[in-house]
């Protein structure tokens, strides 16, 4: 008897939970935060008023809540932008994006860090962010010369049973050449235009590889954009995830920032300022800027990329130079991006230089001018002399880089030549008693490029 008590007593309190249970669902309200540029901003607070729920966009802007059927007043919130406050009735999941516009005049005092004097670094940095619409407006639709040139060095031990005949170790280092042996380059000349943003196209010029340059970095400027202006820099040949700008209002939530030097050119101060990470994230990036007072540009720049983002490397640094050009706009005329990865097996490091010259601003482009093909080269690209490239060089050559081209080119006269084709045409078509039994008989004429088998 007790027993059945027991069960009744089950059955009548689930019934009693039920419809509790039933009204108890909970549906997903999603969306995408972004700027006017229709830039996605990370680190934008959600909340949801009157309720100690609420979420934090991630690096794609993107932000996403669980609700129960009802009313609610999500309020968004970020440094630098209005605060937007948004009325939803919730009976099923929702997609609400959001556009957050720009408050240059929001006091933004509780962001700086007390300390025994005061650092002028976040007020310097907010005023290069009020200017930045109007440096990166000053441009306009552009055109620009490039030139690139990445040089790497591989010491990793290849893996693989040696050869009986292999060249010993000790007759390798005698070699005068055997630090070129794992060298790889490649330079490359361009002309680059800019439309509206997302419009561009690239034509190489000059195209000179040398080595293995398959794994070079930064080969054309279609691989990334490390403007500090905009407020994601994109590099996604290294990172799926773009990564956030210092110099931003989202930056200025994310970064912590210290003087470290002030210095004097001409009348105008320059002031070089540490960046660092408030925690641990994967979009921050690590490093200096130097701005200059008054007309609060950005004027050099070196900052490291988090390794623990980048698949391929285990150390990624950019090196920039910010210079006045076409006398009109501040832009990127110099980068150097430095980098490398360590294995079991050895070091694989690497250089590349980017200068940045002809600028031309404010251009007019016909309509249509940018189709889909962003990068393309002429037929002339990969023929390129040597005195064209002396006329293309904007960065000089080191000592080894010329050793390295004069191996190379020496190498490949050799491979090209007459009397070499001509001995490599023999052993081709020789005949023995393995090619009869095995591969079969090839004839190849050279001249009329005819090859029998």
């Amino acid at each position: 008897m007790n027993q059945r008590c027991f069960f009744t007593s089950l059955i009548l309190l689930s019934l009693f939970l039920a419809p509790s249970a039933l009204s108890a669902q909970f549906y997903t309200i999603s969306g995408k935060i972004t700027n006017a540029r229709l830039e996605p901003l990370a680190l934008v607070s959600v909340k949801v008023r009157d309720l100690p729920t609420g979420v934090v966009s991630d690096e794609k802007g993107h932000y996403s809540l669980k609700l129960e059927e009802g009313k609610y007043d999500l309020v968004f919130t970020m440094i630098g932008y209005k605060p937007q406050v948004i009325t939803l009735v919730i009976h099923g999941n929702e997609q609400q994006n959001i556009l957050m516009e720009e408050d240059a005049g929001q006091d933004l005092s509780e962001v700086i860090v007390k300390g025994k004097t005061k650092d002028r670094s976040e007020e310097i940095i907010r005023n290069v962010i009020r200017h930045k619409d109007q440096l990166m407006a000053a441009s306009g639709a552009y055109s620009l010369d490039a030139y690139i040139r990445a040089v790497q060095e591989d010491s990793t031990q290849r893996k693989g049973r040696k050869k009986k005949n292999a060249v010993p170790d000790s007759v390798v280092n005698r070699n005068p050449n055997a630090d070129l042996l794992r060298m790889s380059m490649a330079e490359i000349s361009l002309h680059y235009e800019q439309g509206a943003p997302g419009r561009y196209r690239e034509e190489r010029k000059g195209v000179a590889k040398r080595g293995n340059a398959e794994s070079l970095f930064f080969l054309s400027l279609t691989e990334g954009d490390f403007n500090l202006y905009n407020n994601l820099m994109k590099a996604p040949t290294l990172a799926a995830v773009p990564f956030l700008s210092p110099v931003s209002y989202p930056g200025m939530a994310a970064y912590r920032y210290k003087m470290i030097h002030i210095t004097t050119e001409g009348n105008r101060k320059l002031y070089t300022i540490s960046v660092r990470p408030r925690q641990l994230s994967n979009v921050t990036v690590e490093g200096e800027i130097t701005i200059m007072d008054s007309a609060w540009v950005v004027t050099a720049a070196h900052f490291s990329l988090p390794p623990y983002h980048l698949p391929e490397y285990d150390h990624f640094e950019v090196d920039q130079r910010y210079s006045f050009v076409d006398s009109v706009a501040w832009m990127i005329s110099r980068q150097q991006f430095t980098y490398y990865s360590k294995s079991s097996a050895g070091k694989l490091s690497g250089t590349t230089t980017v200068s940045y010259t002809h600028f031309d601003c404010n251009k007019t482009f016909p309509p249509r001018y940018f189709g889909p093909e962003k990068s393309s080269a002429t037929l002339e690209a990969y023929n390129r002399d040597s005195l064209f490239w002396e006329q293309s060089r904007t960065e000089p050559l080191t000592a080894k880089e010329i050793r390295f081209i004069h191996y190379k080119d020496s190498v490949r006269r050799v491979v090209t030549s007459k009397p070499y084709l001509d001995s490599m045409d023999r052993l081709t078509n020789s005949i023995n008693w393995r090619k009869l039994l095995m591969t079969g008989i090839t004839r190849f004429d050279r001249e009329k490029e005819r090859t029998i088998s």
